[in-house]
């Protein structure tokens, strides 16, 4: 496995409605700092774009997946609220992933994990995918605040995991932990929410 994180950014295009991509020059800053981080940005605006993408990550490639765009209720909305896609449509989309290519999935999005039942949407991200970690928010979120979290997400619980499963199976349960109290003001306030499935086959959830 190689050393290095390969972040693959879905954005929509927020608020003009036109392909200006908007996170990318943060996650490009973090790169610059990152010797271990890959930055590939691309734009969506369809449930067919999200599997396009989703089918280039080659297998084995354990990457992660992020999201940035609007999200209301379980629902993207990438290019404004009359065009959605819908969750079933997004898992469905999420379920051309090749075996191994995504460890970890984010939604830089609103409301992408269901408040009182954030099992169900953990759960339904990491089996789409595969992955190893799924997260995002369950309230309606501050733009920058949200992208500042998601950069610290990637680098204090993502890069770390990703670089320490090279030695050693890595309990999530650590980084998960460690995240979420070391921002544990903003995940509260922004409603964040991620989890793994343990050995034992239960959905662990931070913050607890």
């Amino acid at each position: 496995m190689s050393n290095t994180l390969n972040c693959y950014i879905l954005e929509g295009t927020w608020w003009n409605y036109r392909e200006v991509p908007q996170v990318l020059p943060y996650f490009q800053a973090l790169a610059m700092t990152h010797p271990h981080l890959r930055v590939s940005h691309r734009s969506i605006r369809t449930a067919s774009d999200i599997e396009f993408w989703v089918k280039k990550i080659r297998k084995g490639e354990r990457a992660f997946l992020y999201f940035a765009c609007h999200g209301y209720k379980l629902d993207l909305y990438p290019i404004g609220e009359r065009h959605p896609i819908r969750n079933a449509e997004l898992l469905e989309a999420l379920g051309a992933a090749k075996p191994y290519s995504i460890d970890y999935i984010h939604f830089g999005c609103c409301q992408m994990i269901r408040r009182m039942r954030k099992d169900e949407s953990l759960t339904s991200y990491l089996n789409a995918t595969g992955a190893i970690w799924a997260s995002g928010y369950s309230k309606m979120v501050d733009w920058f605040q949200g992208t500042l979290l998601d950069l610290a997400l990637i680098s204090e619980l993502a890069i770390p995991m990703h670089l320490d499963s090279k030695d050693r199976y890595v309990k999530p349960s650590y980084r998960g932990k460690r995240f979420t109290t070391d921002y544990n003001l903003q995940s509260k306030r922004l409603g964040f929410a991620g989890g793994y499935i343990n050995s034992d086959g239960q959905l662990r959830i931070f913050p607890e």
